[in-house]
């Protein structure tokens, strides 16, 4: 019995390290794909705080439940797969001296040439992942198997322990 739980056991973990998708671009790879202004603005739209300071700017947007940028769905691309919804709606910047502090957001930082020096973001992860429906498929009904497999051989170990084996 011990070693009947020690093999399903095993077969479970084994099944859990499959990976339902696969990552493509990392979230910094993403991020650092960003090289000016334009490359920001064509996938983030206008930002929804900007500051000025020791000749640099700064962009930061909002990526809380109740931000624009999260009601238009954004999916962040990498190399010129850039959004189109965020552009159309009616968003203005704040210029402030100092940024809201958001739970989720990124933030760009330029120089005066308008190439981006710097990025930061808490809360986010905008890496892309390619999905894996077969690994999906397989892993459930894997689970599903070993499962039953334990459930049967309990049964079966119970049964075979009231005989008196």
């Amino acid at each position: 019995m011990k070693t009947l739980l020690i093999v399903l056991a095993s077969i479970n973990g084994l099944m859990s390290l499959c990976s339902c998708s696969k990552q493509i671009h990392s979230h910094k790879q993403v991020m650092v794909s960003y090289h000016t202004k334009d490359d920001v603005m064509k996938q983030f739209g206008v930002p929804d705080e900007k500051r000025e300071a020791n000749h640099l700017t700064e962009w930061l947007y909002n990526c809380d439940t109740s931000s624009n940028l999260y009601h238009s769905k954004t999916k962040v691309g990498i190399d010129g797969t850039y959004n189109t919804v965020y552009g159309s709606l009616n968003h203005n910047t704040v210029t402030t001296d100092k940024f809201t502090p958001f739970n989720k957001y990124v933030k760009f930082t330029f120089d005066e040439q308008g190439k981006v020096v710097n990025w930061d973001s808490d809360h986010v992860n905008f890496e892309e992942r390619k999905k894996k429906p077969g690994a999906t498929i397989a892993l459930v009904v894997g689970c599903v198997a070993a499962a039953t497999l334990f459930v049967v051989s309990l049964v079966a170990v119970n049964d075979f322990s009231n005989w008196g084996y």
